[in-house]
């Protein structure tokens, strides 16, 4: 049996900053109605920065950052692309099938960051 895994890893800065501003917001528990409100732009503007859509001009960056909490630094910094990752897979639960370190049949795999 082969098993293939993929893993995407960007480097386009547009969607490195996205993701940072949106795990930032998540982790807030703010909805982007709410988060875009709060920054003074537009709903629909925060979701296309999120997914890395736009070329963002500095002065939303600023709005974003601050709205945030962090200095600009802080959010470059989490925008920044992983200068390595590591990874280890695991069955996703004990099963019968999976036998000296083989794979389960079905190939039920669990990838889990450990960097």
């Amino acid at each position: 049996m082969v098993v293939s895994l993929a893993v995407m890893v960007t480097s386009d800065p547009k969607e490195l900053l996205g993701a940072a501003i949106r795990k930032e917001r998540e982790s807030k528990g703010v909805s982007q109605e709410a988060f875009a409100h709060q920054c003074g732009l537009h709903r629909t503007y925060i979701g296309s920065v999120e997914r890395g859509e736009r070329n963002i001009s500095l002065e939303s960056v600023l709005k974003i950052a601050e709205t945030l909490g962090l200095k600009l630094s802080e959010l470059f910094s989490k925008a920044s692309a992983p200068s390595r990752l590591s990874f280890r897979v695991e069955p996703l639960q004990f099963d019968p099938r999976f036998v000296d370190g083989e794979l389960p049949i079905d190939g039920s795999l669990l990838l889990v960051d450990t960097g």
